[in-house]
């Protein structure tokens, strides 16, 4: 083997393997095989808030497209170093992310929970940026300072905006926009 082969193969095995400790120190995963742009993946979170009553705060909560639900980090605390984390099942080209911060399903509940004010966010490539969010209930666009590619993303909360009656933050939902060369084959076709 030529020693490219060797080094893309080590890279390879690198990146599967810190997604594997990942899927180690997350309190609840998520396999979503439905037919998606990202194909199947992986949700993972750190911590999640029990679920009260019928509303439900695990990591899938913040890849349903729904206003009314939210993932909700369920450390004691404003929930600083709690993450988020998608595996895919081989690598993925991506050039930004859409965040919806906080828990938006009514004013009150924007206001009563915790939101992310610097979001950290990972990838196997060596991506490490930190982003500062707004707090505002409308989407927000990270654009990454280049294209990432890598079988898994990790968002991960720095720091809070404090909540005015709980200290748990809240993301009511996240994707991310997959670059064209997801669709396509090796060949371009």
């Amino acid at each position: 083997m030529t020693r490219f082969l060797h080094v893309l193969m080590f890279a390879i095995l690198l990146s599967y393997t810190a997604w594997a400790d990942i899927f180690k120190e997350a309190a609840m995963c998520v396999t979503v095989a439905e037919n998606t742009q990202h194909g199947p993946f992986r949700i993972c979170a750190s911590s999640y808030l029990a679920p009260q009553g019928k509303n439900l705060y695990g990591p899938d909560m913040a890849m349903d497209y729904n206003e009314k639900t939210a993932w909700v980090e369920g450390v004691q605390g404003s929930g600083e170093g709690q993450w988020l984390a998608l595996g895919f099942d081989g690598e993925r080209h991506f050039q930004s992310l859409f965040i919806v911060n906080g828990y938006i399903k009514s004013k009150k509940a924007f206001r009563d929970n915790g939101r992310v004010q610097i979001l950290r966010v990972q990838a196997a490539d060596g991506l490490d940026i930190r982003i500062e969010l707004k707090d505002h209930m409308k989407e927000q666009e990270i654009r990454f300072p280049r294209k990432v590619v890598s079988p898994w993303l990790r968002l991960g909360i720095v720091s809070t905006y404090p909540g005015g009656r709980w200290s748990d933050a809240a993301i009511t939902d996240f994707w991310i926009d997959l670059d064209e060369y997801n669709y396509q084959g090796i060949d371009g076709e």
